[in-house]
Order: C-alpha cells, then structure tokens, then sequence
C-alpha cells in the first residue's frame, strides 16, 4: 500500500469509528489463531523476546492484548507464585480461549474484558513492575498507550512492546489494495489504522510519554505461502488479516476472496514480512 492509499485508508478508518471491527474478527478467529500458518514465527520471535527480559520472580505485570494467552503466560511462569500477571482483550472470544488455556496450564492470571488504554486508566498509579503488549499495541494510537503504560508503572518499570509497523505485510498490502481501489463496493467500513511509520516516531511517543528507551529495533519474519488458497485460508482465519473480513460487505466476501486469489496468482505466489519493533522503555 502506498503511503497516499494508507493515509486515506486510515483517516476513513477514524472517521467511520470502525475499531469494533477488529473485535468482530477476533471473536470469530480465537479457536483458529494459534492454527494460523504464520503463528509459529510470531510465536516463537514472542518467547524470545520474553526470555530476554529476564522477568524477575515476585513481578507484578500486566499483559495488553493478551489474545489467548501465549505472552500471559510467559509472563506467569516468569513472575511465579509470588508475581502477578493481570491481562486484558477486548474479544470475549480470545479471552474464553484464553481462561481455557491458563486452567489446562495450571497458571494464575486475572483476565479482564476491556481495551488496552480502558484498561490501563483502571489500574493504579505505579502499581506494575512490567507492561507488555505483544502484536496489540499497533491497535491503539502509540501515545495515549505509552503515556498509560508510564503511568501504571512502577519507578523503574518496563514497558516491553512488539509492535507490527506501516509497512508490515506491505506485500499482501500491495495485492489487496488493487482490488478494493477497483471495486470499492466490497467494503462495508474501514478499520482505523494506528500502526507506526517507524522507529523514529515510536521512540518520539515514548520519550513524551515519559519513558526512557533501552531497546528499539526494527526486525522482520518472512514466511511464503505454497499457493493462493493458502493465502485466502490465511486471511479469513488469522489474526494478522483481523479487521480485514468484517469490514467488508458480507455478501461480497467470496468475490472479494476471488479477486485476491486472482491477484496473487497473476504475481506468482506471495511471500509476505512481518515488519515489526521491538521495544523496551523504562520509567
């Protein structure tokens, strides 16, 4: 998607108030998302990116975002007994998954129904020792979740974010962008988009939002699907394609499905890169 096309994508996305639709989508993925073909990459840069923290025993952590559970759970094994972790999504489906999943791991942690900025406006005054938000921040406006997060942090406390950018999966981007330019009459509503350009402005939001950056790198996955219904099984059932399905007309999704295949056989397959930042700031 060009940075033109994203700019009017994103402002329509504020103005229809279209963030329920990333909660439509998740509902209706949380029994498929860890099946999704891309998840063992992000699955696996997440417990990397959490063993390098280095959580102390005795931690008082929030998780926002938490889907069904993989970074909670990171982190309640990390804290232990004596730590707490407190997790929030606004998708009663991942959240159902995600109680599912705590009780069979036998790990302790409160889940709550809620938004991520909702959320940390709840939480006490320095009351955490570590927030995380693994592949969920990107649904917010960085500033307001960054100035939340120093709030609810403790003097010395992390905040510790992988956060998908602008131009992450920019080649799906570039095969999907084409047909809804030339057939606008499949979308219902935009989805707003809040991810960041870059490390630049991420780091910016931070340092206003009063926290100190200890790590700030740009990194990427890259995974080629085998063909194009893989493609299509992938965007109706991932988490990654959320927003995607329910922000198109119900009726027009087989069509709309259609096109792309369409699409990204004209291009010869699809091999698609997560662009992301990793992210530590400290209060």
């Amino acid at each position: 998607m060009n940075a033109l096309a994203r700019a009017l994508f994103g402002l329509a996305g504020r103005l229809s108030g279209g963030g329920d639709l990333y909660r439509h989508d998740y509902d209706l993925r949380a029994e498929t998302y860890e099946l999704a073909e891309t998840r063992p990459l992000t699955r696996r840069a997440s417990e990397e990116f959490m063993e390098g923290l280095k959580v102390s025993p005795g931690s008082r952590c929030l998780d926002l975002g938490c889907g069904t559970a993989h970074s909670a759970l990171l982190l309640a094994r990390a804290a232990g007994p004596s730590g707490s972790v407190d997790a929030c999504d606004i998708s009663a489906g991942m959240l159902a998954v995600a109680k599912s999943r705590a009780a069979s791991a036998d790990c302790h942690v409160t889940f709550t129904r809620a938004g991520m900025t909702g959320f940390l406006e709840s939480r006490p005054p320095a009351s955490a020792d570590l927030a995380s938000a693994l592949w969920s921040a990107e649904y917010c406006r960085p500033g307001p979740l960054l100035r939340l997060c120093a709030r609810a942090l403790t003097p010395g406390g992390r905040a510790a974010m992988l956060v998908s950018t602008a131009e992450s999966l920019s080649e799906l981007q570039r095969a999907v962008t084409p047909v809804l330019l030339r057939r606008p009459g499949f979308i219902r509503r935009f989805p707003p988009i809040n991810f960041p350009p870059g490390p630049a402005a991420f780091r910016a939001a931070a340092e206003r939002g009063g926290l100190a950056v200890e790590r700030l790198k740009e990194r990427e996955l890259a995974h080629t699907f085998k063909d194009a219904a893989s493609v299509v099984e992938w965007l109706r059932s991932s988490g990654p394609a959320a927003g995607l399905t329910a922000a198109l007309k119900p009726e027009r999704l087989d069509e709309f499905f259609d096109a792309v295949a369409r699409e990204i056989e004209r291009r010869s397959g699809l091999t698609v890169t997560f662009r992301y930042l990793e992210f530590v700031g400290r209060k």
